[in-house]
């Protein structure tokens, strides 16, 4: 994932459970990457970022979302064995910690992205507050997150996380670290209390996304999830979370 200093790194079999090719028009793939898509745009204003980077980036399958939709993104990966795919390999840096990356490097970077990454860390408050002094000319940060501990499963387990978040959990790290939250929202609203009810009634959840069957019907699926998150209130809870935090300063 981000640190060579824990086991934070996915193994091969985690890889697999997660990204591949085979999943990557799977509805929540297709929706959470339109809606970070969505966020960086709002984050950067009238000044698009020139840099992106993204910390613990896997084989790139976001990263390469985001790039079709006019990103500048490049990513990072601490490990070192990545299957990643070639119409991404030269945007993406495995087996590197993003603080080993030369700091003529990381000085152009104002943008951080880090998606689905800090639950995975012991200790992310630690973390957070190295990158403002390695990225000077970051703007802004954008952390995806699972949420809500009450949908704490086998799937948190098979992943490695150390906890699911709160909208205020998140906002309390970020602020702990040095960052000023702008602006955070519950995503996958309609799937809480499906994730909640299968938690109760079954006990386990997949720790595998199938390739879709009807990839017409998920983009289907992909654009409700969207649209319900333009819609509704941020507070609504949901089963991931966004956050947009600025570098220090005061919150808006």
């Amino acid at each position: 994932m981000v640190s060579g200093e824990s086991p934070t790194a996915f193994t091969a079999e985690q890889f697999h459970a997660t990204w591949g090719a085979d999943v990557a028009e799977h509805f929540w793939n297709l929706a959470r990457n339109r809606l970070i898509l969505d966020e960086i745009r709002r984050s950067a204003g009238p000044t698009p970022f020139r840099d992106v980077l993204e910390i613990g980036c896997g084989p790139g399958y976001v990263l390469r979302a985001l790039r079709a939709g006019g990103v500048p993104v490049r990513g990072v990966e601490i490990a070192p064995d990545v299957p990643v795919p070639a119409a991404v390999a030269d945007y993406v840096a495995t087996g590197t910690d993003c603080f080993d990356l030369p700091l003529a490097r990381r000085s152009t970077v104002d943008c951080l992205l880090m998606l689905d990454v800090i639950e995975h860390l012991p200790d992310p408050v630690t973390f957070l507050a190295r990158l403002p002094g390695a990225f000077p000319a970051a703007r802004v940060l954008i952390v995806t997150v699972p949420a809500r501990a009450e949908l704490w499963s086998n799937y948190d387990t098979f992943f490695g996380h150390f906890r699911r978040y709160s909208r205020p959990g998140l906002s309390a790290d970020l602020r702990a670290a040095g960052f000023a939250p702008l602006r955070s929202r519950y995503l996958f609203k309609s799937l809480y209390p499906v994730m909640l009810a299968l938690k109760h009634v079954a006990g386990q959840r997949a720790t595998t996304l199938a390739p879709p069957g009807q990839p017409a019907l998920h983009r289907l699926i992909a654009w409700c999830f969207r649209t319900e998150a333009a819609v509704l209130p941020a507070g609504v809870w949901g089963t991931s979370i966004i956050c947009t935090a600025a570098r220090g300063g005061a919150n808006r």
